[in-house]
């Protein structure tokens, strides 16, 4: 790249991220897709499951400690 001309074009890409995560010939591994997606969703719900237990035992705490 030449410091001087702006407007010329870089010698290498200033983004040097891959463009793609797998090799285009490969095939993407939908069943490993799936699973990871299905163990997420797995961890969402755990988390609103204890969520919501912290909630309504908070809750139940407030009610005994009204008169």
């Amino acid at each position: 790249m030449n410091p001087h001309n702006k407007d010329t074009e870089p010698d290498e890409p200033l983004n040097n991220w891959p463009r793609h995560t797998h090799h285009p010939d490969t095939p993407v591994n939908e069943r490993g897709r799936l699973t990871n997606t299905l163990k997420l969703l797995r961890l969402l719900l755990l988390t609103l499951a204890v969520f919501a237990a912290v909630l309504s035992f908070a809750a139940a705490l407030a009610g005994l400690a009204r008169p």
